[in-house]
């Protein structure tokens, strides 16, 4: 297995987006093989949860698992209205981020 400090990570859904408010989605499994950390092993995403909340809503457990040093849930959303504002993008308590928890493998 790859070492990896993130095992999730998050986008931020556009305001005219359609689909569900909050809860699971199902789009999990494996992504294609790519270039690992040598030339002769390559990398496997596996998709292992997808959910879409709210970012008042996000849970901590989420948070914790992007690895990004944040100590607490506010802390994350924080950082991440801060974030997306310096990218021009303005992000309400209300904003739907799809949270996706993932695997990386190896194959030698």
């Amino acid at each position: 297995m790859i070492s990896w400090p993130a095992v999730a990570t998050r986008e931020p859904l556009p305001s005219s987006a359609a689909g569900p408010t909050a809860g699971p989605c199902d789009a999990t499994g494996p992504v294609s093989p790519s270039t690992g950390p040598s030339p002769h092993t390559t990398t496997s995403v596996e998709i292992s949860r997808v959910e879409t909340h709210r970012l008042v809503d996000v849970p901590w457990e989420f948070a914790a698992a992007e690895g990004e040093g944040f100590k607490s849930i506010d802390h994350w959303r924080d950082g991440h209205v801060s974030y997306y504002a310096e990218q021009g993008v303005e992000i309400a308590k209300d904003t739907l981020f799809v949270c996706t928890w993932f695997r990386l493998t190896d194959h030698a």
